[in-house]
């Protein structure tokens, strides 16, 4: 099952990100990656008001990075939860939301071999 939710968050974040083609800042590292988020967020969003988003917590992994562009909090075991992100997602492709970030800063994790290829 959690194939399957990665593979959907991951075509529904692509989609978004095609769509609203928001500036990316990408954060990793071994150290220091949530602190830098939000330095880096602070000092956007004083600049650029409403504008600006941000991973939640730590929300760096397979899950929580398309959860973070699509603007949802990870519903747990809920399938009803989960058809909730899945349905904001869609109407996130299939609609037009003006206050969509224009700046996106997310915090990745690297953890296998092959996860930082350019």
């Amino acid at each position: 099952m959690k194939k399957f939710i990665q593979a959907k968050l991951a075509f529904l974040s692509r989609k978004i990100l095609k769509k609203y083609k928001p500036k990316v800042v990408a954060i990793t590292g071994s150290v220091g990656k949530t602190s830098t988020k939000d330095a880096i967020y602070t000092v956007l969003n004083a600049a650029f008001p409403e504008r600006v988003a941000k991973s939640i917590e730590n929300y760096n992994n397979e899950l929580g990075l398309p959860l973070t562009i699509i603007g949802a909090k990870a519903p747990g075991k809920s399938a009803f939860g989960w058809l909730q992100v899945f349905s904001q997602g869609v109407k996130l492709i299939l609609g037009k939301i003006k206050n969509y970030p224009e700046i996106l800063i997310l915090e990745m994790a690297a953890d296998r071999p092959g996860d930082m290829v350019i």
